[in-house]
């Protein structure tokens, strides 16, 4: 099989990239019609809250329509992915792919569900807990929903790191040995991204990087799993 050139890789990704977007595009127009009930939903945490300036109200229904529309299209999303990773691989590896994609949505969905359920409770009741006589909370319906997105969309980006290190070490990039020789580096790292994807607040990044590191834990567990494997195999 003649081997493809960076310009042909660069095409299908534009061409994958494109129809994930006319999909997300559909999808979000069909949200559109609910978008008052989903934002009912996710307002149930905060209670009432403003906008600010005339067009804030239906901008922020367009954001949730895209936001439903892209959690709706994410099995789409990760198999795209993996199938323009998937040619990059040798036949053997490529097995694995619908794996990986099955893996990725379910791993998204168990962060982003932690996020909404777990993280975002304690977040809002610590930051709104100071509150005073002469200092009211009044939210800005965008900039809640702002807060909700970089939650639920970091969340679940995060906990797909298991599975990153379970493909870099099938592709025998790392392996566990080295995982638990760069553990200190691993766990710096880790607070410097909670604190980049999170608010500045000390309690959020606490509440996201502790999730990260006990998957990092679970990343050399499974790390080690399939390296045992591979050499049993070999």
């Amino acid at each position: 099989m003649k081997e493809r050139t960076f310009v042909e890789h660069l095409e299908e990704l534009r061409r994958r990239f494109i129809g994930f977007l006319i999909v997300l595009g559909i999808l979000s127009i069909a949200a559109f019609s609910f978008s008052e009930k989903f934002l009912a939903y996710v307002l149930k945490v905060v209670g009432e809250t403003i906008f600010l300036s005339p067009a804030e109200g239906f901008l922020v229904h367009i954001k949730i329509s895209v936001l439903v529309a892209f959690l709706v299209s994410l099995p789409l999303f990760f198999y795209e992915a993996w199938a323009f990773i998937a040619g990059a691989l040798k036949i053997k590896e490529r097995k694995f792919i619908k794996f990986f994609c099955a893996a990725s949505f379910l791993l998204f969905a168990c962060g982003a569900i932690f996020a909404y359920f777990v993280i975002l409770p304690i977040a809002i009741n610590f930051l709104l807990s100071y509150q005073s006589p002469v200092m009211q909370a009044k939210l800005s319906v965008n900039q809640y929903f702002g807060f909700l997105c970089t939650l639920l969309i970091s969340f679940g980006f995060i906990f797909e790191l298991p599975l990153l290190i379970v493909f870099l070490t099938k592709l025998n990039i790392i392996g566990p040995g080295f995982l638990i020789q760069n553990r200190k580096f691993a766990f710096l790292l880790i607070f410097i991204v909670a604190a980049i994807l999170t608010p500045p607040d000390v309690i959020t990044q606490v509440l996201m990087a502790l999730p990260l590191l006990i998957l990092y834990e679970l990343g050399i567990i499974l790390s080690r799993a399939v390296a045992k494997k591979r050499f049993l195999d070999e």
